[in-house]
């Protein structure tokens, strides 16, 4: 039997590859704010995991940090919203805000390292997706994460 935990590391794996292929010329666009016209928000499940740890730029496999960036994802309506603090690594330039639903991952942004949120409007009822922000240095390696959040919209 599979479970969600499962389910959701895969997809953060999966994810987490992206990061370095994705040129920053190249970024999808995102709603920052759901539309008048969205529904009111309805209860869903919603699973925190622990993430996995990020190594610093230039460090070895043994030098492993825990996740850095503070942030929590929620379904909003028809959409998922994505809210961090600002990165506590000063090595963190640019933020991306990444999902998966086991079968296709998707980037957004990049963002500004400061306090914000994105918004995905592009989720489909019926599919569970899994999402975390990730925060990249100046060669736009990964160097810092938020935990992941599993989000079923229903």
């Amino acid at each position: 039997m599979i479970s969600a935990r499962m389910i959701g590391t895969a997809a953060f794996g999966m994810l987490l590859g992206l990061v370095g292929t994705m040129p920053s010329g190249h970024a999808e666009p995102v709603r920052s704010e759901p539309s008048a016209t969205t529904p009111s928000a309805t209860a869903a499940p919603t699973t925190t995991i622990a993430p996995p740890t990020s190594r610093p730029a230039g460090a070895t496999s043994g030098d492993q940090t825990p996740s850095t960036i503070d942030g929590s994802c929620a379904l909003r309506g028809a959409a998922v919203t994505c809210t961090w603090a600002s990165p506590s690594n000063p090595g963190v330039v640019r933020l991306l805000m990444l999902r998966g639903d086991g079968k296709v991952g998707r980037a957004f942004g990049p963002f500004a390292p400061m306090a914000g949120s994105a918004t995905d409007a592009t989720v489909r009822s019926g599919i569970t997706y899994s999402f975390v922000v990730v925060g990249l240095d100046a060669t736009n390696k990964s160097i810092a994460h938020s935990q992941g959040t599993i989000i079923a919209v229903l």
